[in-house]
């Protein structure tokens, strides 16, 4: 099934008009496959266990190993932004139409960006970053370790040798698809931030009352993630070279999935540069790297700087 992404789906074009203003890049979200249901709640069946064959000889039996599945349940958050208007400044600018819709589309550009921030940070560390929030990555992680070993435990989380407290980022490799990693919209609401229709309201000040207009969006977003093997952490990142990540790119092959994405800080990025360019012939500064082993490389602001050390991991 092709990969549909939050881009190919906002086909508004006041929606896009939005998009073009904001200034966060959050990759994660405008990558990943995405899906909108009638539900508020996505089931799935996570294969635990994977089948198999045998073989026998002439009037003999052969022995089947049947898959096994766990059903998880995601469930969405409830993220509603809004704009305010103060009606006297509606008022100034009505004599200026333009100007007035300029406003407003800046506005709710605004709105936007932010919630495209959030939407990102939350991808990855779900009840971390917003415990009202949906599970990100961090979370579905913490599962495969406690869930009576029926997934692997670890298996495909790394560490990069950081030491230094609170200082630390992640690499994060994915596998994007319906049978793999998704951002799912309930309630049959996309994420094409259709805007309501802007409404009156009286808002409460320090000096009595003052007539407003707002407007809201509302989405039900989730991350969901259907087969244990298609997301990989290198952790306890301050600097990454070739090496480490070619490693991290094997083992995931190893436990069968090749990512579609490697995603990183645009610092930690330039660790990678560097890198290459202490090997390179001349020691002429390398071109800031596009992909590992054919893998892209996509930067993005939502994965911190600022993590703790995680121990007990796999050392790369």
């Amino acid at each position: 099934m092709a990969v549909v992404t939050l881009m190919e789906a906002l086909t508004d074009r006041e929606c896009k008009t939005y998009t073009s203003m904001v200034v966060s890049n959050p990759r994660e979200i405008f990558d990943a496959h995405t899906q909108t249901i009638d539900e508020m709640e996505y089931k799935v069946l996570v294969e635990t266990k994977s089948g198999d064959i045998g073989f026998r000889n002439v009037n003999g039996v052969a022995t089947t190993t049947l898959p096994e599945f766990d059903i998880r349940r995601f469930t969405p958050a409830i993220a509603n932004p809004h704009i305010d208007v103060d009606v006297v400044l509606e008022d100034m600018m009505n004599s200026n139409p333009g100007a007035a819709g300029q406003m407003l589309m800046k506005m709710k550009a605004s709105v936007i960006d932010g919630a495209y921030r959030t939407l990102g940070k939350q991808f990855y560390y779900g009840k971390s970053n917003n415990a009202d929030g949906y599970e990100g990555l961090v979370n579905i992680l913490s599962c495969k370790r406690n869930n009576g070993g029926k997934t692997p435990s670890c298996d495909l989380e790394f560490s990069a040798g950081g030491t230094t407290a609170n200082k630390q980022s992640s690499i994060w490799l994915i596998a994007w698809g319906e049978m793999n990693a998704s951002v799912i919209y309930g309630g049959g609401i996309g994420a094409n931030f259709s805007w309501s229709e802007l409404m009156p309201r009286l808002v409460q000040t320090a000096n009595g009352e003052a007539t407003h207009k707002w407007s809201y969006l509302r989405m039900y977003p989730m991350v969901a993630v259907s087969r244990p093997n298609c997301i990989a952490r290198i952790c306890n990142v301050e600097s990454i070279n070739d090496s480490k990540l070619h490693h991290v790119l094997a083992e995931c092959e190893e436990q069968g999935f090749v990512p579609d994405c490697i995603y990183m800080r645009p610092a930690i990025l330039e660790t990678l540069r560097q890198s290459r360019t202490a090997t390179t012939p001349t020691g002429n500064p390398a071109p800031t790297p596009e992909d590992v082993g054919g893998i892209p490389i996509h930067t993005t602001m939502s994965i911190q700087r600022t993590e703790a050390v995680v121990s007990g991991l796999t050392a790369i």
